[in-house]
């Protein structure tokens, strides 16, 4: 089952690590204003979303021998007014360059739009959710 953890660096600064040790800052300005220590939190299922498709695309499209000059994907949400300003709309763009018939494209995306990708999965149906709550070693 995959894991993260999630330590606390200081003022609003986080830092992940998974579980073969890759890492991922998070953060926002520090109190007071200056420098953002890492991406916002609010961001990562956008970046989840975007890498996921993306991971999708490329393997299915070099599966076929396809040459991929480039791939990028943008992702934009709009979030409500009130808190927890939730998404409530995400635009994905994805844009491809190299030498792939239209149908391929098409057929890799559609695949992993509905097939493969398991953060979009994840968007279209939330799982449950449990939560533990610990203070010094004991179950808050």
């Amino acid at each position: 089952m995959p894991t993260i953890t999630l330590d606390w660096v200081k003022d609003l600064a986080f830092l992940a690590r998974d579980e073969s040790g890759h890492t991922l800052a998070l953060g926002g300005p520090p109190p007071g204003g200056g420098e953002a220590f890492g991406i916002k939190p609010g961001v990562l299922p956008l970046v989840a979303l975007a890498g996921c498709m993306a991971w999708d695309i490329v393997s299915i499209l070099t599966k076929k021998r396809l040459t991929l000059e480039k791939l990028s994907i943008t992702a934009t949400s709009r979030h409500a007014e009130d808190y927890p300003k939730r998404m409530e709309q995400i635009l994905v763009s994805i844009d491809v360059r190299g030498d792939i018939p239209s149908p391929a494209l098409r057929q890799a995306f559609d695949l992993s739009r509905t097939k493969y990708c398991s953060v979009l999965a994840t968007f279209l149906s939330p799982p449950e959710i449990d939560f533990q709550l610990v203070l010094n070693d004991t179950p808050a």
